[in-house]
C-alpha cells in the first residue's frame, strides 16, 4: 500500500483535474494544498475534478481538507466534483455524508 499522497494536476481550458494517488491522510495535506492552490490561482479555471481512482484510503484530516477546498471553490463560484472512489473511500465519504456536500461520481 502506498502511504504517501501524490497529486498530478492537469488543466484543459477551464477545467482542472487533480489525480490523487496513494493514501490521503494528514501527511499528504501539504501536497494536496499546494496542488489545489495552484489550480485556484488560475483564474480561468471554473471547474475542478478530484480523481480518487488511485486513492488507497482517506482519513478525517483529508476530509477536513476537502471541506476547506469546497469553501474556496464556492467563493470562486466554481464547481467541484469527486469521482472514481474505490469501495473503501466511497464508504468513508458516504458515512461522512459528503454526498450531501459534493457531487460524487
Amino acid at each position: 500500500m502506498n502511504n504517501n499522497l501524490h497529486v498530478d494536476t492537469a488543466i484543459l481550458d477551464r477545467a482542472a483535474t487533480l489525480h490523487l494517488k496513494g493514501g490521503f491522510s494528514f501527511s499528504g495535506l501539504a501536497s494536496f494544498e499546494f496542488a489545489y492552490k495552484q489550480v485556484l490561482n488560475n483564474l480561468n479555471v471554473d471547474h475542478i475534478d478530484l480523481n480518487f481512482a488511485e486513492v488507497t484510503y482517506i482519513d478525517s484530516s483529508a476530509l477536513g481538507m476537502l471541506l476547506v477546498l469546497r469553501q474556496h471553490v464556492q467563493l470562486r463560484k466554481a464547481s467541484l466534483h469527486l469521482f472514481n472512489p474505490n469501495d473503501l473511500v466511497a464508504r468513508i465519504l458516504d458515512r461522512a455524508s459528503f454526498n450531501r456536500l459534493f457531487t460524487i461520481h
